[in-house]
């Protein structure tokens, strides 16, 4: 069963909220923990003004029958996370640890499917500005491969089958969400381990990597960032000084310089509906003297019908844009029994 918990409030209306989201085998306080034993993502909420954390709690076992595949974690998520009326406030900032990033991108993939049915969909989407992704197998793991050939001992949970290496899901997920941030002008920080994990089984060691770099890395238009850790460290820096959480922190306190498609398409919508405003209002100048346009100077006309195309042309894809009925009445202006035409 998956819950939301608050790491840090913050005193006044959160501006930001940051919600953090552990990978597997994770928990939502113990994978956040520095080597003090201290939450570090409340360092956050005291070193950002008005800014809260919290933290995603969710079944993330590698074996075993009780835990979702990735779509439909990502779902489950999305639809917790509606369900807090904190979060209808303030700009989103998403973390992910390891497999807690595919989380994330699901999670923003499938609330992208629910736009043109829900408001709920669309008013989050217009609030995640950035996402941080800590050691996250983009394109799967190696590891989670050699589990799945193991599966005759053990059977592999949901999330262990959604990290094979190279698993097409994930590979046509990386696609969609470079495409996606791109459109939505989404700032991103991606970090990756440097060297192996060390895991031991009694007397036994064993060095390997957990998310090699090709996978690490988001293919995203923000180079990735290798830190000085290893799969499990580069989620708990040891202090306010360490890099990781000096990557962290500045990421998420600078404002965010990209502007999304969306938002330039209404920039731009906006922009012409002022010009739009300011023809109408000359062809109201212009009309007490429809009788005396060939006083007006034929220049003074050129510009005008001019003017007017100019504007009917860049706006006619617009839907809402009356483009047959301004085109018909330039025309009439411009023909014979048209006022343009006594000039």
């Amino acid at each position: 069963m998956a819950e939301l918990h608050s790491l840090k409030h913050s005193d006044n209306t959160p501006d930001k909220h940051v919600i953090f989201v552990h990978g597997l085998n994770g928990h939502f306080t113990e994978t956040w923990k520095s080597s003090d034993d201290v939450i570090w993502p409340t360092w956050l909420g005291e070193d950002l003004t008005n800014t809260a954390t919290w933290s995603v709690e969710y079944n993330a076992k590698k074996f075993g029958n009780d835990s979702m595949h990735l779509v439909r974690r990502g779902a489950n998520v999305f639809e917790l996370l509606l369900t807090y009326p904190e979060l209808q406030h303030g700009e989103i900032v998403l973390v992910g640890h390891s497999f807690g990033g595919l989380v994330i991108k699901q999670l923003l993939r499938y609330a992208s499917n629910q736009l043109t049915e829900r408001s709920d969909a669309k008013a989050f989407l217009k609030r995640v500005r950035k996402v941080v992704f800590l050691g996250t197998p983009h394109t799967g793991s190696s590891l989670a491969t050699l589990s799945d050939r193991l599966r005759v001992v053990l059977t592999n949970s949901g999330v262990t089958q959604s990290l094979k290496k190279d698993d097409p899901h994930l590979v046509d997920l990386k696609r969609w969400y470079k495409n996606w941030s791109v459109e939505n002008g989404i700032q991103n920080l991606a970090l990756m381990e440097d060297r192996k994990t060390v895991f031991k089984w009694g007397p036994f060691r064993k060095s390997v990597w957990v998310v090699e770099s090709d996978s690490a890395d988001p293919g995203l238009k923000e180079d990735a960032i290798m830190v000085d850790a290893d799969h499990f460290q580069i989620c708990k820096p040891k202090s306010k000084s360490s890099e990781v959480y000096r990557h962290i922190s500045c990421f998420i306190e600078k404002k965010n310089r990209f502007i999304s498609q969306q938002d330039r398409i209404e920039l731009k919508f906006e922009d012409l509906n002022n010009e739009l405003q300011q023809i109408h209002s000359s062809i109201s100048v212009l009309d007490p003297l429809t009788n005396n346009t060939s006083e007006l100077p034929v220049e003074l006309i050129d510009k005008e019908v001019f003017k007017q195309l100019e504007t009917i042309v860049d706006c006619r894809f617009f839907s809402i844009f009356p483009t047959s009925k301004l085109s018909t009445q330039l025309g009439e202006r411009i023909l014979d029994k048209g006022d343009f035409s006594k000039s």
